[in-house]
């Protein structure tokens, strides 16, 4: 049948294009009717079918999705949104990245997707209207509690032809999925499920994820991963079929605690990618970024220098190292190194910078503890207050502790020119 509907679908798609369309209307007919899912970057699609004389009684079971039922009379928690939820879904609105599965990032502790759900009517196998909505989904981190709260929009809700569906009767139901009760305060209801008329009313919906202290301290490293989902069904109108339920984006996070970065508890979306940042035009560390930047580019013309050197940290990872022994044992290495090369200088003025830097785990010894390691780190001695701007207040402070970036998290580090 799918064969069929998908060549309907097109003879239908040329016919409806004889007329000038709205909007909304070339969107829903540009595009082939069928597929529960698409390729198409940032649309997701389902189907629904009119079938005359169809009951609840005969609606299958599959076609249902999750049992997300309200138990003991609850009902799905629901909350407007803030003026901040606001700002940060206009800032994501002009995010191309935001299309995709993952979304964009603002930062560690902010992520946001949109799609463009079109869901097209069939009768008699024939495509006969769309309804579309928008759907953004936006996720808070924190730097201070072990808890991740999202705030879910469906808006500009659209019925385009179709006159079999009354749309204000359809229900919208979103939901998050793959919580880990053993390891999580699941909410006991993950989702809302609302008519159309009540989502208009109110287009959003927000839910909080904790995972609470274990006994016992230590890091207390929680990861989760977490999938949108999509239903629409009609409960007033039996006679509609409707697609199974929809995985549209995915948040992956982390809860911790861990007293070296700062506030004890956090929460973290993985998938930002760690970028560590210096600038060579700034007179306070443009010694260290001068030094990185050649460390990188022209890794052989740096020291300890030999044929086909190369340096981690700017296509590859670094690897950040909570390890004090370690830490030191890497300076010890580079002092040692500095003074084989330029001697004996003043610590107080000058010191021995190290790239990758020693709270890596691709410092200059932990990366290469023996002599037939390659040594793939470089040295050079610098400008004292630079170096240490950069190591404490720019790199231990500015990054690993505003990002909680705990021990095993990579992260690349990039030169400004």
């Amino acid at each position: 049948m799918r064969a069929i509907r998908a060549a309907v679908a097109t003879t239908i798609g040329l016919a409806l294009m004889l007329t000038p369309p709205t909007a909304a209307q070339a969107d829903s007919t540009d595009h082939p009717a069928d597929a529960q899912t698409s390729v198409e970057r940032g649309v997701i699609r389902s189907t629904a079918e009119y079938v005359p004389g169809r009951t609840a009684a005969t609606v299958p079971p599959s076609m249902l999705g999750p049992d997300l039922t309200p138990q003991h009379g609850e009902q799905a928690a629901n909350s407007m949104a803030t003026p901040e939820d606001e700002a940060f879904k206009a800032e994501c609105e002009s995010q191309d990245a935001a299309l995709d599965e993952a979304g964009w990032f603002r930062d560690r502790y902010s992520q946001c997707a949109r799609r463009n759900w079109i869901i097209t009517i069939f009768v008699n196998n024939v495509p006969t209207g769309t309804v579309t909505s928008e759907i953004t989904m936006l996720g808070f981190g924190s730097n201070g509690n072990r808890e991740v709260r999202y705030v879910v929009f469906v808006d500009d809700i659209r019925k385009t032809n179709a006159p079999t569906l009354v749309l204000d009767t359809m229900f919208i139901r979103v939901s998050f999925l793959g919580c880990n009760a053993a390891l999580v305060a699941c909410p006991t209801i993950p989702s809302r499920d609302a008519a159309v008329a009540a989502w208009r009313l109110q287009e959003d919906w927000s839910i909080t994820f904790a995972s609470p202290d274990i006994s016992g301290g230590g890091p207390q490293i929680v990861p989760q991963t977490l999938h949108l989902n999509l239903y629409a069904h009609s409960p007033a109108q039996p006679e509609f079929s409707w697609s199974p339920s929809i995985d549209t984006s995915v948040s992956r996070t982390r809860y911790d605690s861990a007293d070296y970065v700062g506030a004890s508890r956090g929460a973290v979306f993985t998938d930002y990618r760690l970028v560590f940042e210096v600038d060579v035009n700034d007179p306070t560390q443009d010694e260290s970024a001068l030094h990185i930047l050649q460390a990188q580019e022209h890794p052989m013309l740096t020291f300890p220098s030999w044929v086909g050197k190369t340096v981690p940290g700017k296509t590859t990872p670094l690897t950040r190292m909570h390890n004090k022994a370690n830490n030191d044992a890497n300076r010890n290495k580079s002092v040692a190194m500095c003074k084989s090369i330029w001697g004996e200088y003043d610590g107080l003025i000058q010191n021995c910078d190290e790239y990758p830097f020693a709270s890596t785990y691709e410092g200059s010894y932990t990366g290469a503890p023996t002599s037939a390691d390659l040594q793939r780190y470089s040295v050079r001695v610098i400008d004292a207050a630079d170096n240490q701007h950069v190591g404490r207040d720019l790199l231990e402070n500015g990054f690993y502790k505003a990002n909680r970036v705990l021990n095993g998290d990579q992260f690349f580090v990039k030169v400004n020119t």
